[in-house]
Parts: C-alpha cells; structure tokens; sequence
C-alpha cells in the first residue's frame, strides 16, 4: 500500500500515517493483509483518538493557574539573582512556544528539544542553565498537577558541558594590576573587596559596616565578617558611607561594568584571561586554602552552608584534586 498517495488523498499528513503505523506494528497488526477501507477507518479512529486526548489534555492544562504556580516557584529562591535569572529562562521558552502558537505546558519532547537548538546564539554555559531552569519548572508543576510531565526529562539535545579556559582564577600580579588601572576606583575597592576578602558580587548592594565588621545578604543567607583595616581605609577615602557604601549600584549593572573593564584589559594583553566577577572570590578562596590548608576555616570565611560545599567549591578551582 502506498502510504504517501494515501495521505495525499485522503488529506492525512504523513507524519499522523507514520505514528499510526508505528502504533499498529506494535500491536502486530498485518498492514499488508488490510484492505485500504480498513485501513483508512483505522487511521480515522486513531486520528480522531490522538485528537480526543489532545483535546482532554488541554482542557486539563486550562485548570492550572499558570501565572500563581510560575510565581510560587520562583519564590521558592531566596536568592534574588537566582530567581531573576530562572524567571529569564523560562521567559525564553515561554516566547518559543508563542511561536507555536500553544502554552509552554504544551511542550512535547520534540518541541522541547527544538526549544534547545534554537538558542543557538547562547553560549552552551547559558544555554545548559536554562534547561535546568526550565525542566525544574517542569518537575516543580508535574509534583502538583496530574497530566504534566517534564519534556526536558532525558534531552540528548543539551549541550554538554567543556571547560571553557585553562585558568579558573588570575594570579596575584593580575589582581593588583587590575585594580591599581582601573580609573573608577569605587569599582577597584569592589574588585579590592572581592579578591581579598571573598564577598560575591550579589553582596554589595545591602553591605553594612560598623566598627570594622560588615553584615549583609548574600545568596538569600545573612553573611557577617570583618573588614581589613585596608578595606576600611579605602572605604573612607572614597568618602561612602559606612551604612550603605554601594547600595546605588545594582549587581547587574555591577557584574557588565566589570565584565567591561576586564575584557578590555584583557584585549589588551594586559591579563591571561576574560576573568569573570565571581573569579576574584575564586582567587580569595585558593588563597586563604594556600595558607593553612585549614578547609573550616575557608569555609566560614565563604560563609558556605558545610565544608562539603567548600570542598566541591575548591576542587571546581583545582586547588583540591
């Protein structure tokens, strides 16, 4: 029997005939013994099947308060950078899918795979984030709702994971050429902060110092320590208040002007590699492993939840093996 003549004449796409085949050969039905009516009353029924189950699928799908249940999850991260950019994430698979003109619960395995090669103007970094972010979406609703099931569950199409640079941190001739040539020396006392004293970029907006110790928020945890008598120092020459010293800065605006500043340097040959923000906490930890090898202690200093973590954190930077 010619399938694709079938098709034509009888206004199935190929595609339907292809999966109605697959669905009878593995019920070890004899396509070839069967008549062409018979045929064509089959397909008529598993189209019209495949048509009913789409249809009680969607109105199941119309039950779940789609914006509420986004909403409670991304309040499930205490982490304000954390939720901006898992809410980003979906966002952009959200946006595909209204190329489809369906929901993004409406995502199949395909569809989500397609979603994934789409993004390929995305570093592959970014692109395994937002997977993550949108299949924990996914696993998030298919706990709370019947008939939702993760399409990202077992993607091939993920990018996988290299190392993108040989240096996971600079040196320390770097950071203090970094710092010394930057002319903006609020950003050279952030760096200064970061590389010597391990606070993450998140942290500088709701710093607080008094009497030479600093409190603020860093990854949704309150994080408390003391300051050098150097930090100190360059605080009060830039003339910032001890209260709030760099609370009119945003951790976005903060993370692109440093992104800035190091990729021209290192444009200029001036440094090894493109460093990232979050790589002068990388310097500050190997540095104070360096010094004692005492992992608690680090451990406190990161203000890390155990000393797995720090463990997991130093090995990432090759200081542990």
């Amino acid at each position: 029997m010619d399938t694709a003549q079938l098709s034509d004449s009888q206004f199935f796409s190929q595609e339907a005939l292809q999966h109605f085949i697959q669905a009878q050969s593995d019920k070890a039905a004899d396509l070839s013994n069967m008549s062409a009516q018979e045929f064509i009353t089959r397909l008529q029924k598993y189209a019209e099947q495949e048509r009913q189950q789409a249809f009680n699928k969607k109105i199941k799908l119309s039950s779940v308060e789609y914006d509420g249940e986004k909403d409670l999850f991304l309040d499930t991260f205490t982490s304000e950078d954390t939720r901006d950019a898992y809410c980003r994430s979906i966002n952009f698979a959200e946006n595909y899918a209204a190329t489809l003109d369906k929901s993004l619960l409406e995502f199949t395995p395909a569809e989500a795979d397609d979603f994934i090669y789409s993004l390929t103007e995305r570093s592959p970094a970014s692109v395994r984030r937002d997977v993550a972010a949108v299949s924990s979406f996914f696993t998030f609703l298919e706990r709370r709702h019947k008939g939702i099931q993760n399409p990202f569950r077992g993607t091939r199409a993920r990018p996988k994971k290299r190392p993108v640079r040989p240096e996971a941190y600079p040196c320390t001739e770097e950071v203090n050429y970094i710092i010394s040539h930057l002319k903006d020396k609020k950003l050279a006392a952030i760096i200064y902060i970061m590389a010597y004293r391990g606070l993450r970029v998140g942290a500088f907006q709701g710093l607080s110092i008094r009497g030479g110790q600093f409190k603020t928020i860093s990854k949704g945890k309150e994080y408390r320590g003391t300051f050098s008598a150097e930090i100190i120092s360059m605080i009060k020459e830039l003339k910032l208040p001890m209260s709030n010293p760099f609370s009119d800065i945003s951790t976005v605006s903060l993370k692109s002007k440093i992104k800035y500043e190091i990729e021209k340097m290192y444009r200029a040959g001036a440094i090894k590699a493109p460093y990232s923000a979050h790589d002068f906490r990388h310097y500050y930890a190997a540095q104070e492993y360096a010094a004692d090898h005492d992992i608690y202690r680090v451990s406190k200093l990161l203000n890390h939840a155990n000393i797995a973590i720090t463990e997991t954190y130093l090995k990432s930077i090759h200081v542990l093996m």
